[in-house]
């Protein structure tokens, strides 16, 4: 395992490099822990408990606000950990907490098999489901956080636990969507997973700022009419650089994406 302690060589990039905004926040723990594996995150959290520190815990680091990244205490960086394991017949993968979203996607599509990950490919999952989880096809699916079936964890006191519905069900509950206040370190995940989409196809509209009242009631007009496999998102944004001459005035955008069937089926939903 890996430390760093306040104020010694490599702490400050340990501390920027654990937030994955640029702007970082001005807080400082008083050590960092980088474990390679559960069991040196255990040693972490047994030298945290040992010598007063609470424990604060980071993934894949994309907290808008840095919310692992606190004064005092003991920051657990968990982002090495980063197993996959695909059980194909049980349609299942356990992963470890530092997997992003990008390579839990290539590990399951390798056996035509799928997981509703978030957008953002180098979003961590164990943040994206600790907060619900709304993803790919997550209106088909539900929130990610729907197909956690049992993490393991690390309490307080140092004790490795496996927590399915049978088991310790009231750290299960909160790794579905409890976001970052959990009950204890969560080390790996089990996961549902469904049969691979046949085919993903996106269009994209740009229409002027003055219409932004008649796009945004269409949009919850059609929104429930929609296929679950259609999901439809808007945003207000202001063009690219090169294209502010000419399209100065468009400033909405939406996005439709639909995942699963064939190709012609989905150019007919969208």
């Amino acid at each position: 395992m890996t430390t760093y302690r306040r104020g010694e060589p490599g702490y400050e990039q340990a501390r920027a490099d654990a937030v994955w905004n640029a702007r970082k926040p001005d807080r400082y723990p008083e050590v960092i822990a980088v474990p390679a594996d559960a069991g040196e995150a255990a040693d972490a959290v047994a030298y945290a408990r040992d010598h007063g520190l609470t424990v604060s815990v980071r993934s894949g680091g994309h907290s808008w606000y840095g919310i692992h990244l606190r004064d005092g205490g003991l920051l657990l960086d968990l982002s090495r950990l980063r197993t996959i394991t695909v059980d194909p017949a049980a349609r299942t993968a356990v992963i470890d907490a530092g997997v992003i979203g990008t390579e839990l996607y290539r590990a399951v599509a390798e056996h035509n098999l799928f997981f509703p990950v978030g957008h953002g490919p180098d979003v961590g999952v164990a943040g994206f489901l600790l907060g619900g989880g709304y993803g790919w096809n997550s209106r088909q699916y539900g929130p990610a956080c729907f197909s956690i079936r049992a993490v393991d964890v690390i309490t307080a006191g140092g004790a490795p636990l496996h927590c399915d519905d049978p088991r310790n069900s009231d750290f299960l509950w909160a790794a579905r969507g409890g976001g970052f206040a959990q009950f204890a370190v969560i080390t790996r995940f089990h996961l549902r997973l469904y049969d691979q989409p046949g085919s993903i196809m996106r269009s994209t509209q740009v229409y002027p700022a003055e219409l932004a009242g008649e796009v945004a009631a269409w949009m919850m007009a059609i929104g429930p009419l929609l296929d679950d496999r259609v999901e439809l998102v808007s945003m207000v944004t202001r063009p690219a650089h090169d294209q502010l001459q000419r399209q100065r005035d468009h400033g909405l955008g939406h996005r439709v994406r639909r995942l699963g069937g064939a190709g012609e089926g989905a150019a007919r939903a969208i």
